[in-house]
């Protein structure tokens, strides 16, 4: 008895120790547990995308006193602590029992542990040694002494170990029994307890015959004490587990959702996010497909981000084709890895142009030419490696041109570009506008598809910017812009929207058919970077914006795939699935701005001798001018009046239209032919062009576009026999 008196002393002096100190955690303190929970991510349907362990470690969900089963109350004590209602922490009999067992043997031959015992165990973590074995005795104390009886067994139920990184009876039935603690019976409450004897070992999925063992024999001690006709149905339930189903769902977006919890310290238990799963699932198995297709092109992944435009809710987000493949990197987040954006920046210098009250029938040059950089001259050339001459601005940004794009950055200045990059969060700009240069527009900063989703969501919200989210916002919600301010006017809005949705523009480079046209309205725009390492394709249309990347992780070169032949076909089957399935209107906002006939290579108002013209935006109080390009010689020919600028593209793709040459017309006009007879010029295609069959497009959607000028010589024109209008494009199919 010497020893026992001895660990009373210890005991008493500990408790005093704990009582005025706060060297160890307070009960109090123990509310902690309750932010201890695994958010449950859920799609905005209500599905569940995955179940993240909690900062605790395990999953856990807390389950309240009232919530528990009376009969599980009943068994939990009689089997791990029968004197628990009347004792103060320690179980002075059995603590008597097992202490005289020890002293004699030198072993433990019984235990002695209490639930407070055990409470204070699970929350030190100390190791079994006499001394922890003190300590949790005094802390089993002071937990008695700070805390009533239902919320020591509270705090115990919810912090218990089932397996399978379950903690807490409502984990526990959920998962094993898909159902809520209220619903157990008496037979599962047992299998449960006998779990949690050895978690470690008494896995349900594994080692369940030893738990129902256990389970039986609890249940036998139970009917001894409680005659009551449940024990024994207990006796002759058949225990049914239910495995767990696989939870993890949309794998790179809940990843993103739990950063999000973390970052804002959420305690929630239940996030319900905006993910459409159906559409989510679909653009994954879209992506699995168009990029098998890909494999000979050196093509491995892809990523996807869909939004609503009125509340930037995340609808779809598919990090990489296969989550699991470690081949391609298949972790990495293609959604939100930085990138070069490529052409996909361009948009956004016509908006600035336009926002300065540059008129769109204003002409670019796209001819060779050289820019003046800090670093030297620049030099950018066009994706087909051709000039086009003057082009109208809606031709310049609907096919792409680089070098119009540079010509209209200089006219406004880098900052400008860089200005509105900015207002739009995109996070690559850490240096000035003159580090980047002209070469901004081309795309020379890293972005990824979060923050180029978000910038052309403009397109569909009147210029007003807002940053997307993963969380269900409402159905009927709106976004909040930044202080409610357009980055750009509607009327800017609308005309680059207006370039950006005209097959017709757009044919120069990518022809009348493929993926960028649609029978609905869409804005489309593709980007590629430099060798061919990233493209790009954003549809914006009244009611969402999809962005798509195709490429490589690793940074290898991918095979003549630009944004039309990798990234635009996913982003159309995607676009084309969620018309199909809730068709959507017109663009509500519209624009007082007018059209007018423009003559194609000035901008000017069409003259007689203008063989082609356009309709194209113009400003009602600035009056066009006549054109002042095309011009009638002395020898009644029509000439083109270009100036210097355009003066070698002009002697190498059409010389006879150079008033100062005596160069006669292309050689289809005998040079003996009178002068006053007009001749016939094939405007397009132009000499020495090339076409290439697509093999992934239908032959029936491939051709090209004859575009004649007739002049007042000429009565009737005939292609392979047919009569043909000259004011009109032909097609041409290729075979």
């Amino acid at each position: 008895m010497k020893h026992f008196g001895t660990i009373l002393l210890t005991l008493t002096a500990l408790t005093f120790l704990l009582l005025t100190t706060n060297i160890l955690p307070t009960p109090k303190s123990l509310t902690n547990y309750y932010g201890a929970h695994s958010p449950k991510i859920m799609s905005r349907e209500g599905v569940l995308l995955r179940e993240p362990l909690s900062t605790k470690g395990g999953r856990r969900d807390w389950v309240s006193f009232e919530e528990l089963p009376l009969e599980f109350i009943s068994l939990l004590i009689n089997t791990e602590d029968k004197r628990f209602w009347h004792h103060p922490g320690i179980d002075p009999f059995a603590s008597a029992r097992a202490l005289w067992q020890f002293t004699q043997s030198g072993e433990v031959i019984s235990g002695a542990s209490t639930i407070p015992m055990q409470l204070a165990r699970m929350i030190l973590k100390g190791k079994r040694t006499l001394g922890s074995k003190v300590i949790e005795m005094s802390y089993a104390l002071y937990l008695e002494l700070s805390l009533s009886k239902k919320e020591i067994l509270e705090y115990y139920v919810n912090l218990l170990p089932f397996s399978n990184e379950l903690y807490g009876l409502k984990q526990a039935t959920r998962v094993y029994f898909k159902k809520e603690p209220k619903e157990l019976s008496l037979g599962e409450a047992a299998y449960l307890l006998a779990i949690i004897r050895a978690p470690s070992f008494h896995n349900p999925y594994k080692n369940s015959q030893q738990i129902t063992t256990i389970q039986k024999s609890m249940l036998n001690k139970y009917a001894e004490l409680v005659t009551t006709r449940s024990v024994h149905q207990a006796l002759r339930e058949t225990i049914v587990i239910y495995h767990r189903e696989n939870e993890f769902q949309a794998p790179h977006f809940t990843d993103y959702v739990y950063k999000q919890l973390h970052h804002k310290n959420s305690k929630t238990s239940q996030v319900r996010t905006s993910l459409d799963k159906e559409l989510n699932d679909y653009v994954a198995y879209i992506v699995d497909q168009k990029i098998a297709l890909l494999k000979e092109k050196n093509v491995t992944q892809a990523g996807v981000l869909v939004i609503r435009n009125q509340t930037g809710e995340i609808l779809a987000y598919l990090g990489s084709r296969d989550y699991w493949d470690d081949q391609y990197q298949g972790m990495n987040d293609a959604v939100q890895q930085k990138r070069q954006p490529g052409s996909s920046l361009k948009p956004f210098t016509y908006a600035q142009a336009l926002e300065q009250g540059i008129a769109p029938s204003h002409i670019l040059p796209d001819v060779s030419r050289a820019f003046t950089s800090q670093v030297g001259n620049y030099i950018p050339k066009n994706y087909d490696r051709r000039f086009h001459g003057p082009v109208l601005m809606r031709t310049a940004l609907a096919n792409s041109l680089n070098v119009p794009a540079v010509s209209l950055l200089q006219e406004i200045g880098v900052d400008a570009l860089f200005d509105l990059l900015k207002k739009m969060n995109f996070s690559g700009l850490t240096n000035r506008p003159s580090y980047y240069g002209l070469g901004l527009t081309l795309g020379n900063v890293e972005s990824n598809l979060i923050e180029l989703v978000q910038a052309y969501s403009i397109f569909a919200r009147k210029g007003l910017y807002c940053d997307v989210t993963p969380f269900y916002t409402g159905e009927d919600n709106v976004c909040h812009a930044q202080e409610d301010k357009p980055v750009i006017t509607a009327d800017t809005v609308f005309m680059v929207r207006d370039f950006l949705s005209d097959r017709q523009a757009r044919q120069l480079a990518f022809g009348s058919s493929g993926p960028l046209n649609f029978d609905y309205p869409v804005m489309v725009k593709t980007g590629t970077s430099q060798n061919h390492r990233d493209n790009w394709t954003i549809a914006v249309t009244p009611e969402y914006t999809v962005g798509v990347w195709v490429g490589n992780f690793n940074g290898e070169h991918m095979q003549g795939v630009s944004g039309v032949s990798g990234a635009a076909p996913i982003a159309h089957t995607i676009v084309d699935f969620m018309y199909q399935r809730k068709p959507w209107a017109q663009w509500l906002d519209k624009s007082e701005k007018k059209k007018e006939a423009v003559c194609v290579l000035s901008g000017q108002k069409p003259g007689k001798y203008c063989p082609v013209t356009q309709e194209e935006f113009v400003d009602e109080h600035k009056p066009l001018s006549d054109c002042s390009v095309h011009v009638k010689g002395r020898d009644q020919r029509i000439y083109l009046k270009l100036g210097n600028l355009y003066r070698q593209w002009q002697q190498e793709t059409m010389p006879w239209t150079i008033a100062s040459t005596r160069q006669l017309a292309p050689q289809d006009v005998s040079p003996n032919h009178d002068n006053k007879t007009q001749t016939l010029h094939i405007l397009s295609p132009r000499h020495n062009d090339v076409y290439k069959i697509d093999p992934f497009r239908p032959r029936e959607a491939q051709y090209i576009s004859l575009l004649l000028s007739q002049n007042e010589g000429v009565d009737a024109i005939t292609l392979d026999g047919q009569a043909i209008s000259y004011d009109q494009a032909q097609k041409i199919y290729l075979t």
